[in-house]
């Protein structure tokens, strides 16, 4: 059974701009890389405003550990932007560690990032 989405990560996800329809498909095991197909720029734009609208800290967060870098286009980068549903963007993804909707629930809660 899937966890339901958490009162803090759909107030984000909404101030994110996401549609009442988008957030309603999603689940607290949503995971932001792997399933909602977020790096880069939108995903740095999207913990921004986190910062921002709820006071999180992420000093200690490793942005690299979690997702690719945009710094340099390389074979990876063209495979997780073209060939989505690939097995090589699956083999991309699987390098990372997942952040879900429960995890991005519990960070805003406690104001800061706590699972490295």
């Amino acid at each position: 059974m899937q966890k339901p989405l958490g009162p803090q990560a759909i107030k984000h996800l909404e101030t994110c701009g996401y549609s009442a329809q988008k957030i309603a498909k999603l689940s607290g095991d949503t995971r932001l890389f792997h399933d909602m197909n977020l790096f880069g720029d939108n995903i740095a734009d999207e913990f921004q405003l986190m910062q921002k609208e709820f006071g999180v800290d992420f000093n200690t967060f490793h942005f690299s550990k979690y997702f690719p870098s945009e710094v340099g286009y390389d074979w990876e980068h063209f495979v997780l932007l073209f060939l989505r549903g690939t097995r090589w963007a699956k083999k991309a993804k699987d390098k990372y560690p997942p952040i879900t909707l429960d995890m991005i629930e519990q960070t805003i809660s406690q104001k800061k990032w706590t699972f490295d």
